[in-house]
């Protein structure tokens, strides 16, 4: 089995924005996150289950896009997505 190339990670964490712009798919992510909050305890973690289904192919080591397979661009996605899930509004 041969893995895609990895990227180097980046000097400074990109912003959200800078994911977005280099892969557009992630703005529609975005909105399930933002459209699968339920406020109190009413959250289940099949919902997360499905927004990380969605952004896997998109950033880390499997992304699509060269510059978005390292951990860093991962690791903002997954926080930025998970706030979204979790307060229902962006960070």
């Amino acid at each position: 089995m041969e893995f895609p190339p990895i990227a180097p990670e980046p000097t400074a964490a990109p912003t959200w924005a800078e994911l977005v712009e280099v892969e557009p798919e992630l703005a529609e992510v975005e909105r399930m996150a933002l459209s699968l909050y339920q406020p109190g305890d009413n959250q289940t973690w099949t919902d997360w289950g499905r927004i990380k289904r969605a952004f896997l192919p998109l950033v880390g080591f499997n992304a699509k896009q060269y510059e978005l397979r390292n951990s860093t661009c991962y690791d903002v996605c997954y926080d930025h997505l998970l706030h979204c899930w979790e307060k229902g509004r962006r960070p």
